[in-house]
Parts: structure tokens; C-alpha cells; sequence
């Protein structure tokens, strides 16, 4: 579902494996970013 809702508005989103080493790039444009740290959730 997310992934879905994601790409409505922002075409290029890519998804990957749970668990596998990724390399992301974060670009900020927008009042404030959400950090989610998986162990803490």
C-alpha cells in the first residue's frame, strides 16, 4: 500500500529486500524529514 500511494506522486520510488545491504541519497525538500530507526519502532 505505501509503495502504491509513493509512486502516485513520485514515479521513481524503487524498493529493495528486507535485510539487504542498500545505499540511499536523501534529498530534503520539505519542512522536515522523518527519521524511523527500525530497532526503536
Amino acid at each position: 500500500y505505501v509503495i502504491r500511494e509513493c509512486k502516485k506522486s513520485v514515479p521513481e520510488v524503487q524498493t529493495g529486500s528486507f535485510g539487504a545491504e542498500m545505499e540511499v541519497s536523501l534529498i530534503n525538500d520539505g519542512p522536515f524529514t522523518i527519521l524511523l530507526d527500525s530497532e526503536k519502532l
